[in-house]
């Protein structure tokens, strides 16, 4: 990526003297630019400029050597209270659907139901904004529509986790969560082998021979292999010291 600074210099200035002498008149305004139809003393001397692109470029390189690369938002980040919301109606969606909730605490009381970790404010705003753009994992409708949004998991047999989560509307959600309650884990189109046809094109059923509410096996496919990236990633982050 290359990035233009301009910036004024005594040297391509004839009226920047050091002495206190009158300036003399410029007989030539084209050395007073660096781009047609544009003086160079209308910009403002900001010499923190090409410090800030040196900083810029040591993060990167340090990001990447730490195998931790910079990615900038590339939407407007949500809200602190609309990811609450939605950090809330994945822990009412994981109870009321897969029955996944922490035992009361009662003293005595030894035989707690199993309980798997459920993703937190902070992760749900992660996966709102960097792994689906503020937009439905299946359709693209952003969040300023007036759909209903939530999370729910991709894989019914994986925790509620960054790595796992969907985030669509309502209505894809229970779509997707009757299509994987009957697999007990993927969606039956990412299971069931690919229907061959005459001319050797994946003659599988997209989301118009399915239903309304349900994504096409192209798009199936691809939010799974992002999620298996982001799984990747995910572990080799938990593991290394």
């Amino acid at each position: 990526m290359r990035v233009h600074t301009l910036y004024p210099t005594c040297a391509s200035m004839p009226q920047c003297h050091r002495s206190h002498s009158k300036p003399r008149p410029v007989t030539r305004p084209t050395v007073l630019h660096r781009r047609p139809n544009m003086r160079i003393r209308v910009v403002p001397v900001l010499g923190t400029q090409p410090a800030m692109f040196g900083q810029a470029a040591a993060a990167h390189v340090l990001t990447t050597l730490g195998r931790k690369p910079f990615r900038p938002h590339t939407v407007e980040p949500v809200s602190r209270s609309f990811s609450a919301k939605q950090c809330d109606r994945l822990k009412t969606r994981e109870k009321r659907i897969f029955h996944n909730a922490p035992a009361p605490t009662t003293p005595g009381s030894s035989d707690a139901a199993p309980y798997t970790p459920v993703a937190d404010c902070n992760e749900a705003a992660y996966v709102i904004e960097s792994l689906w753009n503020s937009k439905s994992a299946f359709s693209d409708i952003r969040i300023d529509s007036r759909k209903v949004f939530e999370l729910t998991r991709f894989d019914r047999s994986k925790p509620a986790l960054p790595y796992n989560l969907i985030f669509v509307t309502r209505e894809e959600a229970a779509a997707h969560d009757a299509d994987t309650a009957a697999t007990g884990s993927l969606p039956r189109r990412l299971l069931d082998p690919p229907v061959p046809s005459t001319d050797g094109i994946d003659a599988s059923p997209t989301s118009a021979d399915s239903g309304k509410h349900v994504p096409s096996t192209a798009r199936l496919r691809s939010v799974h292999a992002l999620l298996l990236h982001e799984a990747t990633q995910w572990q080799r982050d938990t593991t290394e010291p």
